[in-house]
């Protein structure tokens, strides 16, 4: 979902008043010009502008849609941590800290960097992911013809995992006491060896993806605890 349902209608009206005030222009204040052909350039100019922008939008919409199936994908596989981490958190460390949405926004910076594009805002809100790359400005200036106008790639998208779900987990665990063992305070998880347990957040989105293999599949998220280095929790 973007801006471009209120661009375009927007533009039809600024186009019609463009064409209106270069009619005025070149037929009663200076009639002796060649307007039909000064009209026609510039007719042909807006709307190559106009076809430009709506290339921009559809590009840097297809390029952030396959970037957040990527970022999502090496997310998940690490478990919303650094990939040297092996999808365990301990909490507030340098590197194996789960800051999720700073550690997800550095991945998709980072994914959008192929498509030459560089993210400016970003935000999460309920498993919305709002999304924000520079405007774009389209302009030309003639004799007595001028056109300025700018274009927000403003972007919202669902989110491929459950961002709720996983931030509920790790306020549960923060909040367990350092004498108890994680799964003392928590019913779900499973404990693989002696001191880690890990958790999974299953998806029932379908997510097609081109990488090995072009194909549709579900990205559920995994991560692990350990009981004996769960890391500092400071409030």
């Amino acid at each position: 979902m973007n801006k471009k349902g209120i661009f375009m209608p927007t533009l039809a009206i600024a186009i019609l008043f463009i064409l209106t005030y270069a009619f005025y222009v070149f037929v009663v204040k200076d009639p002796e010009l060649n307007y039909e052909a000064n009209i026609g350039q510039n007719v042909i100019e807006l709307v190559d502008s106009y076809k430009k922008s709506e290339n921009d939008l559809f590009y840097n919409e297809q390029a952030i849609k396959y970037s957040l199936i990527k970022a999502t994908e090496k997310f998940a596989n690490n478990g919303g941590v650094k990939e040297e981490c092996n999808k365990v958190w301990v909490l507030n460390s340098i590197n194996c800290s789960p800051n999720l949405e700073d550690n997800f926004e550095e991945i998709l910076k980072q994914e959008l960097t192929n498509y030459n594009l560089e993210l400016q805002e970003f935000s999460m809100n309920d498993n919305i992911i709002n999304i924000e790359l520079s405007d774009n400005t389209y302009s030309s200036k003639k004799r007595n013809f001028e056109f300025r106008y700018t274009v927000k790639h403003e972007f919202k998208y669902d989110s491929l995992i459950d961002f709720g779900k996983i931030n509920a987990l790790k306020n549960s665990i923060e909040s367990c006491p350092v004498d108890k063992r994680i799964n003392q305070c928590l019913l779900e998880g499973s404990l693989e060896g002696s001191n880690t347990i890990y958790f999974t957040i299953e998806n029932n989105k379908n997510t097609f993806t081109l990488s090995p293999l072009p194909e549709f599949k579900k990205i559920n998220f995994k991560f692990g605890i350990n009981n004996e280095n769960r890391g500092e929790v400071k409030f």
